[in-house]
């Protein structure tokens, strides 16, 4: 991990009073080898967290950090990532079609678990993400 992630993960902590959380978005999708596309290009920071919601500026931090009030996981799979890119889908800089596309793509190659996949989705999964998911997997 870099410095600067390290440094970044560290004033978070110390923003949210050392509550939990994890990093998520764009770069979290890339961390974890869940590559369907989209770019790096609109990068914002994503914190899930039980405490706060909204847009801040953190001292050590670069950019804006967007707060979400989301359940997570402590240790979060690549099908999770996949579950956050489905309940994220319009937010990201690829189209939509693309990104199922591609998702469905990964499945087929097997670089996704469907159980597990399908357990993420029902637990972290939006409607919307659960009805794609359901088409996705139904092709």
């Amino acid at each position: 991990m870099s410095d600067y992630v390290q440094q970044r993960r560290e004033a978070i902590r110390k923003f949210l009073g050392g509550d939990e959380f994890i990093l998520a978005g764009t770069r979290a999708w890339y961390g974890n080898g869940v590559q369907i596309g989209q770019t790096l290009k609109h990068c914002v920071t994503t914190v899930y967290n039980k405490k706060i919601e909204g847009v801040y500026r953190i001292d050590g931090v670069t950019e804006r950090c967007r707060f979400f009030k989301e359940s997570f996981p402590l240790t979060p799979s690549r099908e999770f990532w996949v579950v956050d890119i489905l309940n994220n889908i319009m937010g990201l800089d690829i189209t939509e079609s693309e990104a199922i596309t591609n998702i469905r793509i990964r499945i087929h190659e097997n670089v996704f678990n469907v159980e597990t996949l399908l357990q993420e989705c029902k637990r972290y999964g939006k409607e919307p993400a659960k009805t794609i998911l359901a088409q996705v997997l139904a092709s």
